[in-house]
């Protein structure tokens, strides 16, 4: 291998590095330990409230409508397989091998997803719960 090609692959393996860090930080969102409670319902589209999720479905995917600078969400149940997931738009992507282990831990019982939202100074607010069963 030449040096030209050695430089590229260290490059190469440095910018993977970077990126593996930088998921593996994003994806352990978490949720705010101070908030408001609010009761504006949050709106989420497609409308998954009150749904029933069968226990092979892909991941729900949502768009919250309610407008804010930042998003967390903690989807979980009774029976455990807690997920939070962070974003800085409107849009949720739930990862599927958490949301299939999820689904497995809580077969026939509820599953929540409990939507916060961070207007433009930092403050939370926590939106009424999603049930789905």
């Amino acid at each position: 291998m030449n040096r030209r090609h050695h430089v590229t692959a260290v490059a190469i393996v440095g910018v993977v590095a970077v990126l593996g860090a930088a998921w593996s930080v994003l994806s352990r969102a978490r949720v705010p330990r101070t908030f408001t409670a609010s009761d504006e319902p949050v709106r989420i589209r497609p409308d998954y409230t009150d749904v029933v999720i069968p226990p092979n479905i892909a991941p729900l995917n949502f768009v919250i409508e309610n407008r804010a600078a930042r998003y967390s969400v903690r989807i979980h149940g009774p029976q455990g397989g807690a997920m939070d997931l962070g974003s800085g738009n409107a849009q949720i992507r739930i990862p599927i091998r958490p949301w299939r282990r999820l689904l497995q831990a809580n077969r026939g019982g509820e599953v929540w997803f409990d939507v916060y939202a961070a207007d433009d100074s930092g403050q939370w607010r926590r939106h009424p719960r999603i049930t789905n069963h």
